[in-house]
């Protein structure tokens, strides 16, 4: 958590100190090898990053302070009612951005979140590496529960490239 809202750091192998400003903090992940995902963009109920917080990052002098990842659907937001627009939302928001800002904010990325009950519902889906994936902008992501229902996955390979599309059936022929 920082003074601003909620990102995740992946692969950090030590702690960072909450409640710092979000430059700080993501300098912090970034320098110990790590990737920072801004999650719940603009869901600021859930302590989700702010559009403030993430135009600081996008003009941020620093070439250190920069999204690896950004969630465009948080399966937790789906199922409380005042925040069902905020996917909607920070998916606009992202593709917007990626025009002019696709160093800044990374790649697209879907989460279950787990603060509410749909553990499972969002997932990103990628080839190989998920570090080269997120740097390359080679992901998917999908919304619901896939129990045999593909329309999301469809959806998102659409809106963000054909490389994951294969994570996800080598996936499924092992039954993962």
């Amino acid at each position: 958590t920082t003074r601003v809202g909620h990102v995740v750091g992946l692969y950090l192998r030590s702690p960072i100190s909450p409640q710092q400003p979000l430059d700080y903090t993501i300098e912090a992940i970034h320098d110990q090898g790590g990737l920072v995902i801004a999650v719940h963009p603009l869901a600021l109920r859930v302590k989700g990053i702010g559009i403030e917080a993430i135009t600081s990052v996008i003009n941020h002098p620093s070439p250190d302070v920069y999204f690896d990842g950004f969630e465009v659907y948080n399966a937790g937001l789906d199922i409380y009612p005042p925040l069902r627009d905020k996917n909607a939302e920070a998916l606009a928001l992202y593709q917007e951005l990626l025009i002019d800002y696709a160093d800044k904010i990374g790649a697209a990325v879907g989460s279950s979140d787990s603060h509410f009950y749909p553990i499972g519902a969002g997932r990103t889906w990628y080839n190989g590496d998920l570090r080269e994936a997120l740097a390359r902008r080679e992901t998917i992501v999908t919304s619901g529960y896939t129990g045999g229902k593909f329309e999301g996955l469809n959806a998102a390979y659409r809106e963000f490239g054909p490389k994951a599309f294969d994570r996800y059936w080598e996936l499924k022929k092992r039954n993962l």
